[in-house]
């Protein structure tokens, strides 16, 4: 699944990969979920490949979909669907067949063959080809809800948007030893409203050049 941060550091959810609490209080496992598709069980085929570029937010074929399984690419299974008739899936990296994600609900029929995250319903966590946690996010009706957070390799948090409930974003960031990089408050559009940057020194930064530094650096160091 693709996922895009918003703002000066780029949007997370175009969504793009998933509510007013925090994620760590949502459900994610199969086992919490077992319940809802002990009516419908599947034995786990592959509905979907998606090229080596789907996970690629700034790619314009960022959610292409491949009638066969490509190199180091992702592909889907089906893993059951519950009363409401959503369906449970997860994605897997192709090379190694491990999990690119936690289990995730989709809702919409088109977003089986969509690797863009808006189709996710609820909470999804995207994960390293090692396994690490690297994205988490809750996603309904379309939209972005609640918070999301990415993450450095290393465990640290990276990024924090809270979607706030009137139409604002607020957004944190950090760098890979803790340190606060920015504090801001964005629009729906991802404009900034206000905002504070800080360089490693914890200085404040108010440079443009220097700011976008901090920003691609984030980004580049957090990337899929």
């Amino acid at each position: 699944m693709n996922i895009k941060t918003i703002g000066f550091l780029g949007a997370m959810l175009g969504l793009s990969l998933t509510a007013c609490t925090t994620l760590n209080q949502l459900p994610h496992s199969t086992q919490q979920v077992s319940s809802k598709i002990e009516k419908a069980p599947i034995n786990q085929p592959i509905i979907a490949y998606f090229t080596a570029s789907s996970a690629d937010p700034d790619d314009e074929h960022s959610t292409e979909y491949s009638l066969t399984a490509e190199a180091k690419g992702y592909y889907r299974i089906l893993l059951g669907r519950d009363d409401e008739g959503r369906f449970l899936v997860q994605d897997y990296y192709a090379n190694s067949k491990k999990p690119q994600s936690l289990p995730f609900w989709i809702k919409d029929p088109e977003g089986l063959s969509s690797f863009k995250s808006i189709y996710v319903d609820g909470p999804v966590t995207i994960l390293s080809e090692n396994g690490e946690t690297i994205f988490k996010a809750t996603v309904q009706d379309y939209k972005p809800i609640g918070i999301s957070q990415s993450f450095y390799r290393n465990g640290q948090l990276a990024q924090e948007n809270d979607y706030e409930s009137f139409g604002e974003v607020h957004q944190k960031l950090w760098y890979e030893n803790g340190k606060p990089a920015a504090d801001a408050v964005l629009n729906m559009e991802y404009q900034i409203i206000k905002a504070q940057f800080w360089n490693l020194q914890g200085e404040l930064v108010t440079d443009d050049d220097e700011i976008q530094a901090i920003a691609d650096a984030i980004e580049q160091k957090t990337a899929l």
